[in-house]
């Protein structure tokens, strides 16, 4: 009888009856594979892939990748890679820490030519900063420190010579800008002081420029209080304004503005109810 039932248990080994201690591992692998998921907090970790139809504003194809890269503790860290609008062909690729840009990054155009690669240092631009026209000729070579011209800088026309050229000190032109100009097919060369020496960052700050009123915010274990603090979100998970709000305006905080590649370029500081400076990126 004892046999008997050793051979019923072995049989139903076999036929894959008994086959819960398998089933769990599986299942621990699949779980430590999983990408697009969420720790116990609700935080963002490990691989995440966003197709057109998960960030429908980009008017991608609805199954084509739009962006992939890794979070830790809800923040991007390490590469990150945005793609063209056939899902294939990277358009940024760059690295993260703490949800910034920090350290190298390339950009491609739509052929996969690399038209701009640098480094970037906190969000900021530093070190050598290089751009391409589509040939894949150069069009500008600079050094940079922390966001600013610092250093020799060039900017070359489409058949690779030097149109422009000027030494920077943290945004400032120092000595003569030197340009390559052609008048009835003779290269002159110009040397001019410029007459303002500051480089423009940016757009022009605008008098008493408010924040726009805020529709349909993302918070997060929160509702949004038109006249109180908030801190709001986009469909990325990306911080857009933090702050104290009045009818639905930020009035005193922060308002972060990105590019088309998701990257931080600028944040706008309000008091009162208006832009009065530039935050630290």
């Amino acid at each position: 009888m004892v046999d008997l039932f050793i051979k019923l248990l072995f049989s139903l080994y076999i036929s894959g009856v008994f086959v819960f201690p398998f089933s769990d591992e599986k299942e621990e692998k699949k779980e430590a594979g999983s990408t697009n998921v969420v720790d116990k907090n609700g935080k963002k970790v490990g691989r995440w892939f966003y197709f057109g139809k998960d960030l429908p504003e980009t008017k991608y194809p609805k199954e084509n990748l739009v962006l992939e890269g890794q979070y830790k503790d809800g923040k991007r860290e390490g590469t990150w890679i945005k793609y063209h609008r056939d899902g294939k062909t990277p358009l940024f690729i760059g690295a993260y820490q703490n949800n910034r840009p920090h350290g190298s990054f390339k950009k491609y155009n739509e052929k996969g030519t690399l038209i701009e690669s640098g480094n970037f240092l906190n969000g900021k631009y530093n070190g050598t900063l290089s751009k391409f026209y589509d040939s894949g000729i150069p069009m500008y070579e600079g050094e940079f420190h922390q966001g600013l011209e610092n250093g020799e800088i060039r900017h070359y026309d489409r058949n690779g010579t030097v149109e422009l050229a000027y030494t920077s000190y943290d945004g400032v032109v120092s000595g003569n800008m030197r340009r390559n100009e052609i008048l009835n097919n003779e290269k002159l060369k110009i040397s001019a002081k410029p007459a303002n020496k500051r480089i423009p960052e940016g757009t022009l700050v605008e008098a008493q420029e408010q924040a726009p009123v805020v529709t349909n915010p993302i918070v997060k274990n929160a509702t949004f209080n038109p006249n109180g603090y908030n801190k709001i979100y986009n469909e990325k998970d990306d911080i857009l304004q933090d702050g104290v709000f009045k009818g639905g305006r930020l009035f005193d905080g922060k308002l972060y503005q990105y590019d088309r590649d998701g990257i931080l370029f600028k944040v706008k500081i309000f008091k009162n109810g208006i832009y009065t400076a530039d935050g630290q990126i």
